[in-house]
């Protein structure tokens, strides 16, 4: 048997993520607002840095408007070489990366701090979330961490297995544990990738219920009638339809 917790697959998603990102280094490619310093050998007027504009091209004495947006340093200074050998002969450019400032991402939702993120290296998205405070307290992390484990984590589990007690936010119908009630009686048989089976504890606290219908639908309300006294959430659900509800977004 084993036993996986949320711990071990948020460490196995921000490893893999890492050894993902290792992997896949590759040369740097030039984005606009990126700058470059270039020189050219024994040409002290040819001598400059730089920044490549919205268009993806730089301005150079001589070269005039070379496109590098996309390139790599080395076919930057290839493609300036060309134009400048009309009145070089035989020129040297070289060409160095000063900032990549134009190497941007958008960190959109329920963060800290959303907005545009400068990556100065390879990025994971839970790097990302890092780098932008974390998730703001309205965040639905119980989709978050049911869409990391499912892309990063449960591929990976080859052998067969038991997932046990998951956070709340995952499984909301589910009961909590008496050890420890930010997490829920729930197992799944997993094998080669896939889930093979679940099974869990019925919630049937109707205060419990009453909240956690709350959490995921801010608006919810239930009817007030008196013979509904005490009868729970999810049988009212049953009892009416949702366009009963007052303003319930289902």
């Amino acid at each position: 048997m084993l036993r996986l917790l949320l711990l071990a697959f948020c460490a196995l998603a921000i490893w893999s993520g890492s050894a993902c990102a290792d992997e896949q280094t590759e040369t740097y490619l030039l984005s606009p607002g990126d700058s470059v310093l270039i020189s050219v050998w024994r040409e002290e007027n040819l001598h400059l840095e730089v920044r490549v504009l919205p268009d993806g091209s730089i301005t150079f004495p001589l070269a005039g408007r070379v496109e590098v947006a996309g390139l790599d340093s080395t076919t930057a200074a290839q493609n300036i070489a060309a134009k400048l050998e009309q009145y070089l002969p035989d020129p040297s450019v070289s060409v160095v990366i000063t900032s990549t400032a134009g190497n941007l991402v958008y960190v959109l939702g329920k963060v800290a701090k959303p907005g545009p993120l400068v990556m100065a290296g390879p990025t994971s998205v839970l790097q990302a979330l890092s780098m932008s405070g974390g998730l703001d307290k309205f965040a639905d992390k119980g989709r978050l961490i049911d869409l990391i484990y499912k892309k990063n984590v449960r591929p990976k589990l080859i052998e067969p297995g038991f997932l046990i007690d998951p956070p709340v936010e995952v499984e909301p119908l589910a009961k909590r544990l008496e050890s420890n009630p930010n997490n829920v009686q729930r197992m799944q048989i997993l094998a080669m990738g896939s889930e093979l089976g679940k099974g869990f504890s019925e919630l049937n606290d109707p205060l419990d219920q009453y909240e956690r219908f709350q959490n995921l639908y801010p608006s919810f309300a239930l009817p007030h009638l008196p013979h509904l006294e005490g009868l729970a959430a999810l049988e009212i659900f049953h009892i009416y339809p949702k366009d009963h509800l007052t303003h319930c977004r289902l």
